[in-house]
């Protein structure tokens, strides 16, 4: 029948398995938290790009500096390089631009946008801006 050394023994086993079941379901919590922030990360820096530039121009060098670390740390998390390697190449395999880069980008874009208007062949708002 059922003595005491085999109903612990059962019982032992029991709690082992109960242990290893949640050990697991916490590493996978962990895993897709960390797969969400990374994704989340990935999507920001690419709205960023797409219309955060505008809101760069004219804002102080250590404000640009802060962000170029921030940047900076992202490519190397998405990418998975070390703290010490180059970050050039690894804004080039990302296809990411510096962020002077960017301000001059943006520079252009003001200038184009300006000599467009002035010879009438920009937006109407700012060539009836530029007129008065």
């Amino acid at each position: 029948m059922y003595s005491i050394k085999n109903i612990c023994f059962g019982f032992a086993w029991s709690v082992v398995v109960v242990v290893v079941v949640v050990v697991v379901v916490v590493v996978v919590v962990v895993v897709v938290v960390v797969v969400v922030v990374v994704v989340v990360v990935v999507v920001v820096l690419v709205v960023w790009d797409a219309y955060g530039n505008a809101l760069l121009y004219g804002v102080p060098s250590i404000h640009l500096n802060r962000l170029k670390k921030k940047k900076n740390t992202a490519a190397r998390i998405v990418t998975r390089s070390s703290k010490f390697s180059h970050i050039t190449p690894v804004l080039r395999s990302l296809h990411w631009l510096p962020v002077q880069s960017r301000i001059q980008h943006i520079q252009f874009k003001i200038l184009l946008l300006t000599f467009k208007a002035l010879h009438d062949d920009g937006p109407q708002y700012l060539r009836e801006l530029l007129k008065t």
